[in-house]
């Protein structure tokens, strides 16, 4: 659905979103590595998941890392190759 240009539906640029947006093949990507990578940190350091305090940890270091692993992913290699595609056309 495309939604016209005369809508009550307005989004802004400054929604934190919306900011997120460019980086969201690099969300896409490194969910699945930084899950299973913390999921090994808790097991060596012997922390349940199953204690709420130990989730909730888990839950916020997981999304923090996974947003830093996909700005990076974001400036060191997307962005260098999104200008370099104007040398292909």
């Amino acid at each position: 659905m495309i939604l016209p240009e005369k809508n009550k539906i307005k989004i802004s640029g400054q929604n934190i979103f919306s900011r997120l947006g460019i980086y969201t093949y690099g969300l896409y990507l490194t969910h699945t590595i930084v899950i299973n990578l913390s999921i090994k940190l808790f097991e060596k350091l012997q922390l349940s998941l199953d204690q709420a305090l130990n989730a909730a940890l888990f839950f916020f270091a997981t999304l923090s890392i996974t947003i830093l692993a996909s700005i990076l992913s974001f400036n060191l290699i997307e962005k260098p190759f999104l200008k370099a595609k104007k040398y292909f056309r």
